[in-house]
């Protein structure tokens, strides 16, 4: 079976020359979880939520234009400070940039036998459940500009359908952390580290609910995160215990992820806060910076604002440089952090090799293995800090491949990507049922009974059906082109506009999905 060298890194925050310089040669793959910001030109920075003060071009735009060209095979997901026009250009996934490839608001593809699944955004309590239908246009105002990177409940949808009795996702990509994750690490470390974590994780506010519902339906091998700026391990057994058994003695509160981090270019992340729309307003405030607090509306008040404090501030102690978390094999703990190791993320100077937390969980819980079989025992958590000096940003997992059914000899030889098939089928079914009002879900029945999603024979038929009529198709048909064009021009620098992509378009009509309307 195929091992693949995959290296994770954590928020890009536009500085891909420092994380490629970073990695190894011998790396097959590198995946980057969110805040990616493909930035194309200083247009773009009309569609990206940082402070004006801030902004700046970052390195993408050489990759884009083929002034550079990435060393590896590039996959990401959106997070919250993203060239969000761009990606809404691409809603079904496609390339940025030669050998970069963006998974989609939603998306699962194969590479070389692993089998990759992620959507992009955050979650953002007032948004979901207001439940809008548009999709977010430009130009963007102060609340739009925030919203469009908010989870939408189809694509939460589309996520949980990827469940499949017979075959598992490898990995999951999500920006933002499932909600109670640090129960199945240490979370005595990881609040020595970030003190303003302790209330949101007494109150269950940490994360997402909608990954962690995700993360326990799915049980992916692996789950990778970031947005939170901080490093942190876990391990969560399948059926969702874990040696700690850890839990809030505070009553739980509906979530809203206040933990919504404002890019701070090392100077902000303690200060900006953010007020959040009253239910219905459709619209989000300019936040003030250097107030340390954040306005969100309370579930059900109408018009009641309540104030939290942010998660996520730099107003706490520093871990000496090279510092890292080594997991207890097996035990769904971590150690302390071994101090002055130097071999990854701190001192910049590569990754570990062999050593890392894949082989310690691969040797302790054995049985091998088997393609189209939900054999492992084990989801392995790891979330990253962003891209920085003395961070830890990026590590590099030895993954084994569990099946070898979607792509064929010559495309695993060219190291190309392959479409999942129930990906493409999801998204036409999906978005048909509801271009057409016939998916009619609420977000909160959601959110309290998920399986209401698998119960809807309308959907699950028309998903299994479409999955039989993909079946029939050469598997010619399911490698992605490499058809990345330069569409926006790098010296745009006035009005923000669409560029309809061609990568788009042919997605679209080779597999009658809706059209995406700009």
């Amino acid at each position: 079976m195929n091992i693949l060298k995959v290296g994770i890194e954590g928020c890009c925050h536009g500085e891909l020359n420092r994380i490629y310089s970073n990695i190894s040669k011998d790396v097959d793959l590198l995946l980057i979880c969110g805040d990616f910001q493909a930035i194309r030109n200083s247009a773009d920075f009309q569609a990206l939520s940082v402070p004006k003060k801030y902004q700046r071009l970052g390195d993408f735009q050489d990759y884009y234009t083929g002034k550079r060209k990435a060393p590896v095979l590039t996959i990401f997901i959106g997070g919250n400070h993203e060239s969000s026009s761009y990606l809404q250009e691409l809603k079904y996934g496609g390339w940025v940039a030669p050998s970069i490839y963006y998974l989609g608001d939603f998306g699962c593809v194969w590479y070389k036998g692993v089998r990759i699944c992620g959507w992009s955004g955050i979650y953002n309590h007032g948004t979901f459940m207001r439940n809008a239908a548009a999709m977010e246009k430009i130009p963007f105002d102060r609340g739009t500009i925030r919203s469009v990177y908010h989870q939408k409940l189809p694509n939460f949808i589309k996520m949980y359908l990827m469940k499949e009795s017979d075959r598992e996702i490898d990995i999951c990509l999500s920006h933002d952390w499932p909600v109670g994750i640090e129960k199945y690490g240490n979370e005595r470390f990881l609040v020595q580290k970030k003190p303003f974590f302790k209330r949101d994780i007494a109150m269950g506010q940490l994360g997402s609910p909608l990954n962690k519902i995700l993360l326990h339906h799915l049980k992916p091998r692996y789950w990778f995160s970031a947005h939170l700026h901080v490093r942190f391990d876990a391990v969560v057994s399948s059926d969702g215990s874990n040696s700690r058994n850890g839990k809030s003695k505070l009553k739980r509160k509906k979530v809203k992820n206040k933990n919504e981090i404002e890019l701070d270019m090392d100077k902000l992340e303690s200060s900006g806060s953010e007020l959040e729309p009253k239910l219905g307003s459709g619209s989000e405030l300019e936040p003030k910076l250097g107030s340390g607090s954040e306005l969100e509306p309370k579930l059900g008040s109408g018009s009641e604002l309540e104030p939290k404090l942010r998660s996520g501030s730099e107003l706490e102690p520093k871990l000496r440089s090279g510092s890292q978390l080594e997991p207890k094999p097996g035990s769904g703990s971590q150690l302390e952090p071994k101090l002055g190791s130097g071999s990854e993320f701190g001192s910049e100077s590569g990754s570990e090799s062999e050593s890392d937390l894949t082989k310690q969980m691969e040797a302790n819980k054995k049985p091998k293995l088997n393609a189209n079989t939900r054999s492992h025992q084990e989801t392995i958590f790891l979330a990253l800090d962003k891209c920085g000096h003395k961070r830890q940003f990026w590590k590099m997992m030895q993954i084994q491949a569990s099946s070898n059914d979607n792509f064929d000899d010559e495309s695993h030889s060219k190291g190309q990507l392959v479409y999942d098939k129930r990906a493409i089928a999801i998204n036409k079914i999906v978005d048909q049922l509801i271009n057409s009002n016939k998916l009619n879900f609420k977000p909160r029945e959601i959110l309290q009974n998920p399986s209401l999603i698998s119960e809807n024979h309308l959907l699950m038929e028309g998903i299994e059906a479409e999955v039989e009529e993909l079946m029939k198709l050469n598997k010619d048909e399911f490698i992605v082109p490499d058809n990345f064009e330069m569409v926006a021009p790098p010296n745009a620098h006035k009005k923000l506009k669409y560029y309809p992509n061609d990568q788009t378009t042919a997605y679209c009509e080779k597999f009658n999905v809706p059209k995406v309307q700009l």
